[in-house]
């Protein structure tokens, strides 16, 4: 079918069986964890071209990084408090 993405089962069900494919028409992004949440996803969806539900992949990326997401926020004029910023690369582990 022309403009639709085809997926394959992962798992077949035994010897002689062939993994089945299907269509996707688009996908409804409801998943919690970082992988789902920071435009990984969003992503593969872009590169496949399946449309898909909920933010970009740069809003979902910037949803979490607090830090460059109030950067962004700033340059566009909204106005931000102040903070003290850091990664958690930054963080002395004990």
């Amino acid at each position: 079918e022309t403009g639709k993405t085809h997926l394959k089962e992962q798992e077949g069900g035994g010897l002689f069986s062939k993994p089945k494919s299907f269509p996707v028409y688009a996908v409804l992004c409801a998943f919690h964890g970082s992988e789902g949440e920071n435009g990984s996803f969003q992503g593969v969806c872009e590169m496949m071209n399946v449309p898909y539900s909920g933010s970009g992949v740069l809003g979902s990326s910037l949803g979490m990084d607090k830090v460059k997401a109030k950067l962004v926020a700033a340059a566009n004029g909204i106005p931000v408090t102040k903070a003290v910023n850091f990664y958690e690369s930054d963080w002395e582990k004990e």
